[in-house]
C-alpha cells in the first residue's frame, strides 16, 4: 500500500516528469504531495482504485498531459471530474475499464486531447464517433 509518507520523498524530486504507480494500491490522500512537482507530465495509475479524491489530487499538477488509468476501476463520475479539472490533458488511457458512453462523452470538454484509448471498454462505436468529431480527429483507439 502506498501512503502519503511513501510519496513524500518522491515529491522532493522537482525535475520528475513521469511517475508510474501501476499495480500499486494507493491510499486516498497519498497523491496530494505530488502537487509540489511542477514538471510532472505523465502519471500512470493503471490497475488501481481511482477515486474522485485521487483525481482531485492529480488535477493539481500544472503540467499533467498524460494519464494512464487502464485496467483501473475508474467510473463515469471520476471521468467527469477529469474532464472538468484537467483541461490541458492530451492523452488518456481507459483500456479495459468500465467507463460508459456517459462518462466518455464528458471528454469532449478536453479540447487539447489528442489520444484516447478505449479498447475493452463498454463504449459503443457511435459514442466513439461522436467523441472523434468533437475532438477534431483525435486518435481514439476502440
Amino acid at each position: 500500500r502506498i501512503s502519503a509518507d511513501d510519496l513524500a520523498d518522491v515529491a522532493r524530486i522537482a525535475s520528475l516528469k513521469k511517475l508510474v504507480l501501476a499495480k500499486c494500491s494507493i491510499e486516498d490522500g497519498a497523491l496530494k504531495n505530488l502537487k509540489s512537482l511542477p514538471h510532472l507530465e505523465v502519471v500512470d495509475l493503471s490497475t488501481d482504485n481511482v477515486s474522485i479524491s485521487k483525481i482531485r489530487e492529480i488535477a493539481q499538477l500544472p503540467e499533467l498531459i498524460t494519464l494512464d488509468l487502464s485496467n483501473s476501476d475508474i467510473d463515469d463520475q471520476a471521468l467527469s471530474e477529469i474532464a472538468n479539472s484537467i483541461p490541458a490533458l492530451q492523452h488518456i488511457d481507459l483500456t479495459e475499464t468500465a467507463v460508459t458512453e456517459k462518462g466518455v462523452l464528458q471528454l469532449r470538454k478536453l479540447r487539447h486531447l489528442q489520444s484516447v484509448e478505449l479498447e475493452g471498454s463498454a463504449v459503443s462505436k457511435k459514442s466513439v464517433d461522436l467523441l472523434k468529431k468533437a475532438l477534431n480527429g483525435a486518435e481514439v483507439k476502440f
